[in-house]
């Protein structure tokens, strides 16, 4: 009943891409806060007052969120491109293994070729 799957991802790619996704969705939380704080709230509340700590520190949700958000797409970039590449190197190398086993197979046949020209005189 139960089905092996086969993917053909690796383990490393598969918590990278989910360590990275959940860094960018963090990094997306924190620009919505920022928005939030920025447009939304007029009264000193809670998550106002933070940002407003924040920023007196240094930067607040909005530019922390963009921070975050960039390096997880960054990092997502370089390891989906390094994934790709040696998967297409073992694609490649699949292909030319067929490609060697059907030339192999084969046959080649070899004919007598007679002029035809000469024999109509």
């Amino acid at each position: 009943m139960t089905k092996k799957l086969n993917l053909k991802i690796s383990v490393f790619e598969l918590i990278s891409y989910i360590v990275l996704g959940a860094l960018a969705l963090w990094g997306i939380v924190y620009i919505v806060l920022g928005l939030v704080c920025a447009t939304a709230l007029k009264y000193d509340s809670g998550l106002l007052i933070r940002d407003n700590e924040m920023k007196a520190h240094g930067i607040g949700f909005l530019t922390q969120g963009i921070i975050i958000l960039a390096v997880a797409v960054v990092a997502l970039t370089i390891v989906l491109l390094s994934c790709a590449k040696k998967s297409d190197k073992s694609f490649e190398k699949e292909q030319r293994k067929a490609a060697r086993l059907n030339y192999a197979q084969t046959k080649i046949i070899d004919a007598k070729v007679e002029d035809v020209s000469e024999k109509k005189e």
